[in-house]
């Protein structure tokens, strides 16, 4: 932290706002605060404080009596820089404290906030008491003690602590660093922590007990109970795998063999009607091949007909032709004599135009520059407005010019009249010299005097002092006595040991353990009694569910026995068809499926058509028809009834699984529950013997009572525990008072040896005064003299007064140079801007005569474009005249020829409206002339293309009329070759032939399903030997592998019951194990922890731990001392701690040997004091978050000598820098003069201001 800015109204001393700037004031590294005693230096440090922490370290309470007795509140103000991550931030804090009401000491915050700042702007972070304080704490890491600790060094205090024995500087190192925590709370806490970890040692083990069925050993055990039934239940499986098999076979062939005979019996009765169906197949025949000559009807009938239209249609077009002809030659003589005409008339119109439109242009042109005159003959009147104004200012700047130059002429004279002869001036400044020497022998002189009065009245002073501390003394060593017999009394009224009552605590943490494991027992207990009871429930509603699936088996097995004896019915009466269904199919040539036959002169028929012989074909038909369909639908019954059976046999398969799952599910919930009777069993043999183990008179207690006895014994430890706190804290209090005592004593001391240093020091000095103010007084003397004699040989009356008008002459040469300069800076402007206006003025002429020749050529160009325009109009009116085209020139245009020859500037609009005109006429007859042409042309080409699609018409239609007669004769003839390849004699029979096509479909219908039946029989039939491959099987053989197969399948049964029972048991103990192993390693864990905790334990017995931290902080500040200390005195000191841990200094001057500090002369005691004071801030700066770049040494100095001073002012001076600013809080005169940046602070007035700061700079 480095503190910029400081800002303090109301505090202590200080009544009005003062302001203190510490960028200026510690800009060199090293500054002073000076200022009588009482004057309000400490004060200062006091307000950064108060600002940070809302504290004065020397106030009640941190803020009792900080208000000026004349204000009514206290203002601080701090701005501070802090340094973090090599990024540096500006905060600002701001507190006000009022005084409260009815009182005189205390006050109250009124503001409090915090700022961080970033350029112009200011960011809040807290604005509450609490908030801000920790803040501040957050952002510098220290508390209130630390910070003053760290910021403000007591010299003395150190000097001290140089000297001091070890015990006395473990004491105050343990204060510096709070080492107490390595003491007495240190090993409260242990003490705490290890009956903590007992007490939960003592509930683990509580908990293993509650689970030692669940240990590794017991799990071990369950496992390869589990894998011992896992391979029983994988043998019969496989087992039944391989039996399934051979069922499966068996079932298989049995199966194939009953339903081949059914399909061979079947097939022989469909084959029966066979030669029924053969005569409908020749019937069918002759219709199709009927169908085929219809299509050959039909095309000879259009034939004929299209034949007959097109010759219509050709005589109606060879009609019209001629008429057509004879109009089209009409319209095309009359377009010829047209765009002749056109030819002529065209070019002249179209070249008139274009002369038209060429005048229109040039009248346009002269039109812009008609409109471009005015503004030129206006720019040339601007143009020599301007010049004229130019040639005005030419002339006055020449005049300025002269008047410049005799300005300047006169000032140079002055110059000379007023210069001083160099060797005059260089006698005066050493008369100068001389009298400011004289000045300060006046002045050293009158100090010294001032100095001896002083001395004089502070060693009576310091008399006075010296003899009340010696009786301060005298009194602190008389209230120390008391302590002591006090402290003596209060150790004889100890009430106890903290050892008894450690073990009344161990005998309280036993018992909880114990009750702790028997509320698990019970606990255990109810839980095993619940399980109990929720199994035996389970057990009932399975039972139930066995019988229900028992019940819906039997009804399975009763529709499956039904359906069967349907199916084998429906069976028997499809064989019964099977022949004749597999004969209807049969074609000559084709081989039949059964035989492989070609020929088939004996095809079976339907057994239903018996008997049918000698009826009408069309019923043997229709009969044929009903046995086939009935056929057909048995058939998909039979389909529809085996699925069934599939299905109910799925069903009674799924129930049989079902009621083997029930039957060993129903098993293992039998198996748990005489387990979990077993666990109950041990549980409460458990709980009697932990009850067995509490103290005899606990044994007939009930559970509550027993609890309330064993809080009873850890209310009464703790009471017992309090009282020794007490007792301890009143010891300490009184331990604490007796050090505080020791402390005011030493300080007492120590301050008794300073006054008298400091009485010896003064008594010195007021000798070395006397000497000094006799010297003073001749030199004094002789500066006097000579002075007088300059004085006299000049003539002058002073020297100053002499000096003093020699600089008002220089300073008025000074004046008159300058004014020349500027006079001649001013001629040299003046002359640039009079060849500027030359410059100007010549441009302007330059540019008028442009204009001139621009306005000359513009009315040229309009002269020539006028000619052109006469030229194109009159020439070609003229010529159009004259060729007999007049009637393309307008009226207007012929009435007005001769203006247009003439043509003068005023007649320019009505010309160029007139050509507009006649070229809009122009337009108009080119548009009229265009429209004729195109009506004649377009009326001509409709004619043309009428006659040519007329021509074309009839050439198609001859050409049709050709094809068409060809095509009748190829479709005639054909025709008849159709008739006689098909057997027809003529048209009429094809026509008696044909049958529809639902008659036909009705015939193929009752053809294919006869064949279809066939095929499917003999398929079957095939399919089914190809199934068995020679294989067959007896009734007996099939009865025998039907009776393994079960009892392989009850086997399995009984196995999977065994594997799911060792299953359960092993997932239960594998869910406890988890509990198991996890306080298992708890317990071990916990162990290590304790026999660590009392090793520790043992360690920490007395003050050893304490005695080694305090060593290692001390040996890190005597290596951090040793180097501030060689940059202080260019490494030729080092600090160093001997086998007693007391200091030693190695001087490198002398060949590095080691000294005794007590052989250390004033100056070096100083030194070496100064870098173990800054070592021990740097150690107590490590608990901040940010570096602290600054720190006051407070007093010290009065007993230095001049040169001792200087050495410590240049070590200072060497130690400071921008990044460590110290502060020197001093009273001390020569203090003052000889540190250049000094904060001067100036004590209350009498007239009631209050305590004053001012800068100064040296």
């Amino acid at each position: 932290m480095k503190p910029r800015y400081l800002e303090i109204e109301g505090l202590q001393s200080f009544k009005e706002s003062q302001k203190i700037n510490f960028d200026e004031l510690g800009d060199t590294g090293l500054f002073g605060i000076f200022g009588p005693t009482g004057s309000g230096k400490s004060t200062i440090l006091d307000a950064i404080t108060l600002a940070l922490y809302g504290k004065v370290h020397r106030a009640t309470m941190g803020t009792q009596g900080i208000i000026n007795i004349g204000s009514d509140k206290v203002r601080v103000v701090f701005v501070f820089d802090l340094l973090k991550n090599d990024r540096r931030k500006t905060y600002r804090v701001e507190r006000v404290y009022a005084r409260k009401k009815r009182t005189e000491n205390s006050c109250e915050a009124k503001i409090v906030r915090l700022f961080e700042v970033e350029g112009n702007l200011e960011k809040p972070l807290a604005d509450k008491l609490t908030e801000v304080n920790t803040k501040i704490e957050e952002l510098l890491g220290l508390k209130h003690e630390d910070f003053t600790r760290a910021v403000v060094l007591p010299q003395n205090s150190f000097q001290e602590f140089l000297l001091m024995d070890k015990s006395k500087k473990r004491e105050m190192l343990e204060r510096i660093f709070y080492l107490e925590e390595y003491g007495k709370e240190l090993n409260s806490k242990l003490t705490q922590k290890i009956s903590d970890v007992k007490m939960t040692l003592s509930n683990i083990e509580g908990a293993l007990s509650a689970l030692e069925d669940a240990s590794t050993e017991v799990l071990e055990a369950r496992e390869k109970e589990l894998k011992e039934a896992e391979s029983q239940k994988e043998k019969a499986v496989k087992d039944l795998e391989e039996t399934e098999k051979i069922y499966s076979e068996a079932k298989e062939i049995w199966g194939l063999t009953e339903e081949l005979n059914f399909i061979e019996i079947k097939l022989k009765e469909h084959l029966s009607s066979l030669n029924e169906i053969n005569t409908k197949k020749i019937i069918l025949e002759r219709a199709k091949k009927a169908n085929v000559l219809i299509d050959s009807i039909k095309k000879y009938k259009q034939a004929y007909n299209k034949l007959k239209e097109t010759e219509n249609e050709l005589a109606k077009i060879s009609q019209m032709l001629p008429q057509i002809k004879e109009k089209l030659e009409n319209t095309k003589s009359q377009y010829q004599k047209k765009v002749k005409e056109n030819e002529e008339l065209k070019p002249a119109l179209l070249d008139f135009n274009t002369r038209l439109k060429n005048a229109l242009d040039i009248i346009r042109e002269i039109k812009e520059i008609n409109a471009g005159l005015p503004a030129l003959e206006e720019n040339l009147k601007v143009m020599e407005q301007k010049i004229k104004i130019k040639t005005q200012e030419l002339e006055n700047g020449k005049i300025s010019i002269d008047k410049t130059e005799k300005k300047i002429d006169e000032q140079r004279r002055k110059v000379e009249s007023l210069t001083v002869d160099v060797e005059y001036k260089k006698q005066i400044q050493n008369a100068i010299k001389l009298e400011e020497e004289l000045s300060t022998a006046k002045d050293n002189l009158a100090k010294l005097k001032s100095k001896r009065d002083n001395l004089k009245v502070t060693l009576a002073n310091l008399e006075v002092e010296f003899a009340k501390v010696n009786e301060q003394v005298k009194d602190t060593n008389s209230k120390l006595a008391l302590l002591e017999a006090k402290k003596s009394e209060h150790q004889n009224s100890k009430p106890g040991n903290r050892d008894e009552v450690t073990q009344l605590i161990e005998k309280y943490h036993e018992l909880k353990s114990l009750f702790t494991n028997m509320k698990a027992r019970e606990k255990d207990i109810e839980n095993l009694t619940s399980r109990i009871n929720e199994i035996e429930k389970q057990i009932k509603k399975q039972k139930l569910l066995f019988d229900n699936i028992m019940k819906s088996k039997e009804e399975l097995e009763i529709e499956r026995k039904n359906v069967s004896e349907e199916v084998e019915k429906i069976r028997k009466h499809i064989e019964a068809n099977a022949a004749y269904m597999l004969a209807k199919n049969l074609r000559e040539g084709e081989p039949c499926p059964v035989c492989g036959s070609k020929h088939h002169p004996n095809p079976a028929t339907d057994p239903g058509m018996i008997g049918l012989a000698g009826t009408d074909m069309e019923v043997i038909v229709t009969e044929t028809n009903i046995v086939s369909n009935h056929t057909v639908n048995l058939e998909e019954k039979l389909n529809t009834l085996q699925s069934s059976l599939t299905e109910v046999e799925a069903l009674l398969r799924e129930k049989e699984n079902k009621y083997i799952s029930l039957q060993t599910q129903v098993k293992n919930l039998e198996d748990q529950e005489e387990q979990y009777k077993k666990d109950l069993d041990s549980k409460k043999a458990e709980y009697e013997s932990l009850i067995l183990r509490l103290p005899e008179h606990m044994h007939k207690m009930s559970v509550e009572q027993i609890e309330s006895e064993i809080e009873n014994i850890n209310k009464a430890a703790q009471d017992k525990l309090a009282q020794i706190t007490k007792w301890e804290q009143k010891l300490e209090a009184i331990e604490e008072n007796y050090k505080k005592g020791l402390e005011i004593l030493n300080t007492q001391k120590i301050e008794a040896s300073k006054i008298e240093s400091e009485l010896n020091v003064n008594k010195n000095n007021y000798e070395i005064t006397l000497t000094d103010i006799e010297e003073a007084n001749k030199i004094y003397t002789q500066k006097e003299n000579d002075y007088k004699a300059f004085i006299e040989k000049y003539g002058l009356k002073s020297i100053a007064s002499e000096l003093e008008r020699i600089n008002r002459n220089e300073e008025e040469i000074d004046k008159l140079q300058k004014e020349i300069r500027k006079q001649e800076t001013y001629m040299k402007s003046v002359r640039e801007k009079v060849e500027k206006l030359q410059e100007e003025r010549q441009e302007l002429i330059n540019k008028k005569s442009a204009l001139e020749a621009d306005e000359k050529n513009l009315k040229a160009q309009r002269q020539q474009r006028l000619l052109k325009v006469k030229e194109f109009i009159f020439q070609k009116v003229n010529e159009l005249i004259n060729k007999d085209t007049d009637f393309l020139v307008s009226h207007e245009v012929k009435n007005n020829v001769f203006v247009i020859n003439a043509f003068k500037d005023d007649a320019i609009e009505s010309i160029e409206r007139t050509i507009e005109k006649q070229l809009n006429e122009n337009e108009i007859k080119l548009l009229n002339l265009n429209k004729e042409e195109k009506f004649l042309y377009d009326s001509l080409s409709e004619q043309q293309e009428k006659f040519n699609m007329l021509n074309m018409q009839k050439n198609t239609l001859e050409n049709q009329k050709r094809i068409y007669t060809e095509n009748y004769e190829a479709v005639n003839s054909e025709l008849m070759s159709s008739l006689k390849e098909q057997g027809f004699a003529n048209i009429q029979e094809v026509e008696q032939a044909v049958m529809s096509e639902e008659e036909q479909i009705n015939i193929k219908k009752e053809i294919d399903e006869f064949e279809r039946i066939e095929r499917n029989l003999s398929a079957q039939k095939e399919m089914i030997s190809k199934k068995l491959n020679n294989k067959t099987i007896t009734k007996e053989e099939w009865d025998s592998i039907s009776r393994l197969y079960q009892e392989k399948v009850a086997i399995k049964q009984e196995k999977m019951s065994q594997y799911e029972v060792a299953k359960n048991n092993f997932l239960n103990t594998k869910e406890r194990h988890t509990d198991w192993e996890k306080f298992n390693n708890e317990y071990t864990k916990l162990s290590r922890k304790a026999e660590m905790l009392d090793q520790i334990k043992t360690l920490l017995r007395g003050n050893s731990f304490i005695d080694y931290v305090a060593e290692e902080r001390l040996r890190y500040v005597a290596r951090e001392a040793t180097e501030i200390l060689g940059t202080i005195t260019s490494y030729r000191y080092a600090l160093e701690l001997d086998t007693d841990v007391g200091f030693v200094i190695r001087d490198y001057a002398n060949g590095g040997v080691t000294r005794m500090v007590n052989t250390l002369s004033g100056g070096e005691i100083f030194i070496t004091s100064l870098a173990l004071a800054l070592a021990l801030s740097k150690q107590i700066q490590l608990k901040g978050q940010s570096p602290l770049e600054f720190f006051f040494l407070d007093e010290g100095f009065g007993t230095l000598d001049s040169n001792l001073l200087d050495t410590v002012l240049d070590s200072l001076e060497r130690l400071s820098s921008e990044e460590r600013v110290i502060g020197v809080i001093s009273h001390v005169p020569d203090m003052r003069a000889r540190i250049s940046r000094r904060l001067i602070v100036t004590p209350p007035s009498e007239d009631g201001n209050g305590s004053r700061v001012r800068i100064e700079r040296g």
